[in-house]
């Protein structure tokens, strides 16, 4: 506990303070960024970065990502003690006579060693997702044995020799040719292509680098050659010292300075975070992690001084969201908080729902225009939504989630069933989904089609919305720092570099749009693309939540301007006015 905590709230507070100020607040970034940290403090930040955050993705700024590896760690440090223990036990029992026991105990180690890595071919589900075995502790464990297996042989080597022993001249030579050759692979590992890809990595293919690195430790405690005398340096051995405060605080300061630079870093930012990286770690190492690890306090009082009363400091900061309110309306997309409430009304409330509006995470993002909309002309839908996952009025179901079959087929087939039952309640149906993604399913346009045909059958009218949206990037950001009055964390470009793509004429869109027209023309289309400012940003806030979807704000907005053009968007039908 004094040697891993003190240093680790002494990051984990101050950043998730910072981030505060620094992620928007309330936005996806803000969200994982807090849960990551509360995780960590239970160690679980690996369990939840495997099924929530993908390692490698570089658009993913989490100031706590990399405390996963810590976790592991904690993980195996609770873990192996017990593990080893009873090995001992059941081998002593087993062989009390015995001068072999080190023998079973280094080949029981290996075995477990083994099915560790090959755990990785295994797959772990949480609710219907795939847990990245990237941070899954088993896989790793294994990683981890392969130290606790040398330590285990150096320990029986050392008991089996007496105090003044020292290693032959020619053993010597043998160990420092090892750690050479073991320090050759490594950097090999490094330069060469190493084949990372999962399940191999980590796994069975990461014992190659872990046992290059036991074999550079053996060969150092065997000979004292050139690897052993280039570590022993004093500022590779300095920077061993403080190599845990670094490893703290790299990556905090690397996110920050990637945020605020919209995801990249410049010569000179990456020159300043390095520094403030190195300066940082130096005050951890000096005025935390050393002080505190040696203060010979007792076990309750390193407990609760370590670990309960910093935590709780972690959970305040949690619930402390003093922006998350006033920034509501740009960093939601519709109103459905569960995913599992499949649908809801919009509109006029004191009428009855003759309409439905269904889709996928473009029928979400124009939640509030739909309901403005609806006040605005007198009728009242019912409205459904799942992202990825669109409606035709039949069981129609994405080919992907066909193949997947996971949390999402499952939610298909519910929607699809509400819906489906409730149809002829209405007079009207309205689709809305990303035609865009849709056009790359060869199954979609025929079912599309078929569907308008058994709707228009039925009498129903049916209207498409296209609603797709596509800036150059994001503008959240630049919202939340004009709203806390720090404009000047903007960069200089971002209101110029925000723009709105044109509406592509070769795109399948407008494929679609143009099929529906020739073959369907009853059916209403309404094109909201001609409606879009040139920039995201209404008087300095942000009308989008990411690069292609809306937000409330932007829905109201929008809604507002169709309403100017005079269009009616449903014309309310008879049974709707009473």
């Amino acid at each position: 506990m004094r040697r891993i905590l003190p240093a680790f709230f002494a990051m984990v507070i101050p950043t998730l303070f910072l981030s505060r100020f620094i992620i928007v607040a309330g936005s996806p970034d803000a969200i994982k960024a807090e849960r990551s940290a509360l995780s960590a403090t239970v160690f679980a930040n690996n369990l939840f970065n495997s099924f929530y955050t993908d390692y490698f993705d570089t658009s993913n700024l989490n100031p706590f990502l990399h405390l996963w590896s810590l976790s592991v760690e904690e993980q195996f440090y609770f873990i192996y003690p017990l593990v080893l223990w009873g090995i001992i036990k059941v081998i002593k029992k087993w062989l009390p006579l015995s001068e072999n026991q080190w023998k079973t105990t280094t080949w029981v180690l290996f075995l477990l060693m083994i099915l560790c890595c090959i755990s990785a071919f295994t797959e772990v589900r949480f609710r219907g997702t795939l847990g990245q075995i990237y941070y899954l502790p088993l896989p790793r464990f294994g990683e981890l044995l392969l130290g606790a297996l040398l330590a285990v042989f150096k320990a029986h080597q050392s008991s089996q020799t007496s105090a003044d022993y020292a290693p032959s001249a020619q053993y010597s030579k043998y160990a420092t040719a090892v750690g050479i050759g073991a320090a050759i692979a490594l950097l090999l590992c490094l330069v060469l292509p190493f084949p990372t890809k999962m399940p191999w990595f980590p796994g069975l293919l990461a014992l190659v680098p872990c046992s290059a690195t036991a074999a550079i430790i053996y060969s150092g405690a065997h000979s004292k050659g050139p690897i052993y005398h280039f570590l022993a340096t004093t500022p590779v051995n300095f920077i061993g010292r403080i190599s845990y405060s670094l490893y703290l605080w790299h990556l905090p300061i690397l996110t920050f300075g990637q945020y605020i630079n919209d995801g990249n870093l410049t010569s000179s930012g990456l020159l300043i975070a390095s520094l403030l990286i190195v300066l940082c770690s130096l005050l951890s190492y000096y005025f935390v992690e050393q002080p505190l690890r040696l203060k010979q306090w007792s076990f309750a009082k390193t407990g609760v001084l370590s670990y309960i009363l910093p935590t709780l400091c972690v959970v305040a900061l949690y619930n402390f969201r003093p922006f998350e309110k006033a920034m509501r309306p740009f960093t939601t997309c519709g109103t459905l908080r569960s995913i599992n409430h499949l649908a809801d009304y919009v509109g006029d409330s004191t009428k009855q729902a003759t309409v439905l509006i269904a889709g996928d995470s473009y029928t979400q993002h124009l939640y509030d225009f739909f309901d403005k909309v609806g006040k605005h002309e007198g009728w009242r839908a019912r409205i459904s939504y799942i992202p990825g996952t669109p409606y035709l009025g039949n069981d129609y179901i994405p080919q992907k989630f066909l193949k997947e079959r996971g949390y999402d087929y499952i939610l298909a087939q519910q929607r699809n069933r509400l819906l489906n039952k409730e149809l002829p309640l209405y007079d009207h149906v309205v689709l809305s989904m990303s035609w865009l993604s849709r056009g790359a399913d060869s199954t979609f346009l025929p079912a599309l089609a078929q569907a308008i045909q058994e709707l228009e059958s039925k009498k129903k009218k049916v209207t498409l919305i296209f609603s797709e949206i596509s800036y150059e990037k994001g503008a959240l950001k630049c919202t939340y720092y004009n709203i806390l009055g720090l404009s000047f964390l903007n960069s200089a470009n971002v209101f110029s570099a925000n723009k709105l793509r044109p509406f592509n004429p070769n795109s399948k869109e407008l494929t679609t749009l143009q099929y529906i027209k020739t073959h369907f023309p009853k059916v209403n289309c309404i094109v909201l693309h001609r409606l879009l400012p040139s920039s995201p940003f209404i008087k300095g806030r942000s009308i989008v939540l990411n690069e292609d979807h809306l937000n409330s704000y932007g829905a109201n907005y929008i809604a507002d301007s169709f309403i100017s053009t005079g269009q009616p968007l449903i014309v309310p039908s008879q049974s709707s006015q009473r």
